[in-house]
């Protein structure tokens, strides 16, 4: 059996995001009458977007609707169409072996030969020689990031005659001058509905940590209100705190049951605190 250092300190449960997450579902439902949308999940870093995603996608599967899922990294802001290239990795993955010969390549030549298999593949070219100046560098990594903000408005653009629900996440701290122009452009042509996420509440705060600990009865409230004010009502970080006082031994089992030091002897490691800050 996992000690409860090895144990995930991860809620079970998604809890604040009953109203977010039945305007997803909403959408979802949408789509059968052939109706697509685009829906933006806006929010800070560890609010719980990439969760309320996994849920939408648990709901959609069991609706017959084909998820097709990517992830932006800060890399692929030098690559054109970073986005796009991974949704349609993603179509292709698990595919009968006809590398882009197919459907794909058949429906959109120039777009399946950006990918690995057909030639071409994404390359920054002159920005990966070193001889470059650092400004040229600058200037290209940036318009492929734009290359990139466009694709998607263009295709947001198509929804509203297609069944197909968009869904794109961004943190509402690190919104970039061309991520800002293109919800600018969703805003100006009434393209998109928008969901942010607020950080919990103390009662849902109370709730979450309950569902960590398998605990029917309130925390206690001087702990919750230790854990409420140190990570603002966070989901990740709360998750991170609990996590760092399981490892060192400030909250553990015994007798069958969570039990904790005295408030003033939990030690928050640095690199929590750092992370939380």
């Amino acid at each position: 059996m996992a000690s409860p250092i090895d144990a995930p300190m991860v809620s079970p449960v998604v809890v604040g995001r009953t109203p977010h997450l039945a305007v997803l579902v909403e959408r979802l439902d949408a789509l059968r009458s052939g109706r697509g949308d685009v829906l933006l999940i806006a929010g800070e870093a560890g609010i719980g977007k990439s969760r309320l995603i996994r849920e939408l996608r648990a709901n959609a599967e069991p609706r017959g609707l084909r998820v097709l899922a990517t992830a932006c990294f800060e890399p692929d802001r030098g690559f054109p169409h970073a986005p796009l290239l991974g949704l349609a990795r993603a179509y292709l993955a698990g595919r009968p072996r006809d590398p882009l010969g197919g459907t794909l390549a058949a429906l959109a030549p120039e777009f399946a030969e950006l990918l690995p298999g057909a030639g071409q593949t994404p390359s920054i070219g002159a920005i990966s020689e070193p001889a470059r100046e650092q400004h040229r560098f600058a200037q290209a990594w940036l318009r492929a990031d734009d290359a990139s903000l466009d694709a998607l408005h263009a295709v947001a653009r198509q929804t509203a005659a297609r069944p197909l629900l968009l869904v794109l996440t961004y943190r509402t701290d690190e919104v970039s001058p061309s991520l800002r122009r293109l919800l600018a452009k969703f805003d100006r042509d009434r393209l998109a509905s928008e969901v942010t996420l607020p950080r919990l509440s103390l009662l849902e705060v109370d709730a979450m940590l309950r569902a960590i600990f398998g605990q029917p009865q309130p925390i206690r409230a001087e702990f919750l209100h230790a854990i409420h004010e140190l990570t603002d009502g966070n989901p990740f970080f709360i998750e991170e705190v609990i996590r760092a006082l399981v490892a060192a031994g400030d909250i553990y089992r015994a007798n069958g049951r969570w039990e904790r030091r005295a408030l003033t002897q939990l030690r928050i490691p640095r690199s929590v605190q750092d992370a939380v800050q």
